[in-house]
């Protein structure tokens, strides 16, 4: 199974009216060329374990 290691960027998504916070993740054991972007809420959810809370500052607004 795929577990996160670190956030590498953030940023936010607008889909229509909403706007998504999204993390670019490096999975552990798999090579940063692979790193893919995610919804806050689905890493969340999925890895409840994985602290993003220090790292999710977009442009001084904390996207948690």
């Amino acid at each position: 199974m795929l577990c996160p290691d670190k956030v590498l960027d953030v940023h936010i998504l607008q889909h229509g009216s909403m706007k998504i916070p999204q993390v670019l993740i490096m999975w552990q054991h798999v090579p940063l060329t692979d790193a893919t972007w995610e919804d806050v809420a689905v890493i969340q959810q999925a890895f409840p374990s994985f602290n993003l809370e220090d790292k999710v500052i977009f442009r001084g607004i904390m996207l948690l």
